[in-house]
């Protein structure tokens, strides 16, 4: 990994930041903010794509850091001034209790059927799944 002024460059994941399979084999889901000011999120990007864990999924959406798993549902509905109504809010807890409870329980409930990428679609404001 290089470093600048002791900092790592963009695109480098840290061991910080790289995804870690946890839970007794329960590969990682990653929310990314497509207004993240957080370091750079490229490389779950890479895990889904390159097949590092099939089983990956990744959210993108349209909200600034921090604000997917806000309390309150009009932070993810907006970034600054820019307003995506209702279609950019989701359900985190849900996403993330049946992506557990398929991985970590065992349940049979479709997600490993799902598309690996989820994503919003600005100005359109819908979301799509996407192969990697």
């Amino acid at each position: 990994m290089a470093a600048t002024g002791g900092a790592p460059q963009l695109g480098a994941p840290t061991a910080l930041f790289r995804p870690k399979i946890v839970f007794g084999g329960a590969p990682p889901i990653g929310f990314l903010a497509q207004y993240d000011v957080a370091p750079d999120g490229r490389f779950l990007i890479n895990v889904v794509s390159g097949g590092e864990e099939p089983r990956t999924q990744l959210v993108l959406g349209p909200w600034v850091h921090g604000a997917v798993n806000a309390n309150d549902r009009s932070q993810q509905a907006r970034s600054g001034e820019r307003v995506f109504g209702e279609a950019a809010v989701i359900d985190y807890d849900a996403l993330i209790l049946r992506f557990m409870d398929r991985y970590v329980r065992g349940m049979a409930n479709g997600v490993e059927a799902e598309a690996p990428v989820r994503l919003f679609v600005m100005g359109e404001n819908v979301w799509r799944n996407e192969a990697a």
